[in-house]
C-alpha cells in the first residue's frame, strides 16, 4: 500500500468513527452472496432475530431496490426504500444536489434494518439513511455494502 492510502483509510476510519459506529466488518457481498454477511452476523451479534417482526431490509435508494426485495424475500422480512429527489437545475461538486430523502415502507421502530447497497461513494448518503431510520427508531442499523470508496 502507497502511504497515502494509509492515510486515507485512517481518514475514512476516524470518519466512521466519529459519525457514530461501533463496529465494522468487511467482506465480499456479491450478487446472491448476502450469506457471508450474515454468517457473520449470527456470529457477531447473538441477539439478532431474523424474522418479520424484528427485521427489515432498507434500500437506500431506487438503484438498489432490486438487491433489497431479493433479500427480504430470502428472508422473508419486509423492506423499505428511500427515495432520492434530485434537484437537477442545480449542479454541485458536479453532482445534482439531493434535496430529500423520502422513506417508502413500513414502521421500522423497534426493529432491526439491514441496508443493502452495491457501493459507498462519499458515505454522505449512507449516513444520512442511518441516521434518518435512527430518527424513526430503529432498534440497530447494519450496512452491508460490496465495496466502499469513500471518495
Amino acid at each position: 500500500m502507497a502511504d497515502a492510502e494509509h492515510v486515507c483509510v485512517y481518514c475514512h476510519s476516524r470518519f466512521i468513527e466519529n459519525n457514530g459506529l461501533d463496529d465494522i466488518g468487511c467482506f465480499a457481498a456479491y450478487a446472491g452472496q448476502f450469506y457471508q454477511f450474515f454468517k457473520g452476523i449470527l456470529k457477531n451479534v447473538k441477539d439478532i432475530t431474523i424474522d418479520a417482526d424484528h427485521l427489515m431490509i432498507i434500500s437506500p435508494d431506487e438503484g438498489a431496490t432490486n438487491r433489497a426485495i431479493y433479500l427480504a424475500n430470502v428472508l422473508g422480512v419486509d423492506m423499505g426504500m428511500f427515495y432520492k429527489r434530485r434537484d437537477y437545475s442545480t449542479i454541485v461538486n458536479g453532482k445534482n444536489p439531493i434535496v430529500a430523502h423520502e422513506f417508502l415502507g413500513d414502521d421500522v421502530a423497534g426493529k432491526d434494518v439491514i441496508i443493502v447497497d452495491d457501493m459507498i461513494s462519499s458515505g454522505e448518503s449512507m449516513l444520512d439513511v442511518a441516521k434518518k431510520l435512527k430518527d424513526r427508531n430503529a432498534a440497530r442499523v447494519f450496512v452491508c455494502t460490496t465495496f466502499g470508496l469513500f471518495t
